[in-house]
């Protein structure tokens, strides 16, 4: 069983969602609020002793550098860590395709990982029907169904990471 620590409830409905894609077992995620390490590295313990095998913890690139070093070395021995360039939602305009299935509309976008704001990218692209984005878990839930994980993976490294740390 695979256990989660994530930062909010998008990030939740993500790794829900990815992991009923790909019928792993794994513990709800729990959600940090916040860039403690210390919190992080006990989040990762308690999962552990819950059962997870392994723990891993996503965090997103806008996080300064000087914390994510922190936040590497505090659960260096409890979980790992993945580094989400640069939000969650750019691991969805990863996958256009099933975004416009549903939403409605292609984002228009090359590289999602270089996505100022992905947030803002989708809810450009749900406006363009009438729609909004708004870090809706149920939205992103449907999105990740949708997905096509090989492909997505190939235009996001982030995520082609998590991935391999997921299945290994």
């Amino acid at each position: 069983m695979i256990g989660f620590v994530v930062e909010g409830p998008t990030d939740k409905a993500f790794i829900m969602g990815i992991c009923n894609k790909l019928g792993l077992r794994c513990k709800r995620p729990r959600i940090m609020r916040g860039n403690k390490p210390k919190k992080a590295r006990a989040m990762a313990e308690n999962l552990h002793n819950a059962g997870a095998e392994k723990v891993i913890v996503l965090k997103d690139m806008r996080s300064s550098p000087g914390l994510l070093r922190q936040m590497e070395r505090s659960i260096r021995n409890t979980a790992e860590l993945v580094v989400v360039k640069p939000m969650i939602e750019a691991w969805l305009l990863a996958d256009p395709e099933a975004v416009e299935r549903v939403l409605g509309h292609r984002p228009r976008i090359r590289n999602p990982e270089e996505c100022e704001n992905p947030v803002d990218e989708l809810d450009r692209t749900a406006m363009r029907c009438g729609r909004r984005y708004l870090k809706s878990p149920k939205l992103v839930r449907r999105i990740v169904e949708e997905m096509d994980l090989e492909g997505a993976r190939e235009r996001c490294s982030s995520l082609d990471l998590f991935l391999r740390k997921l299945t290994s």
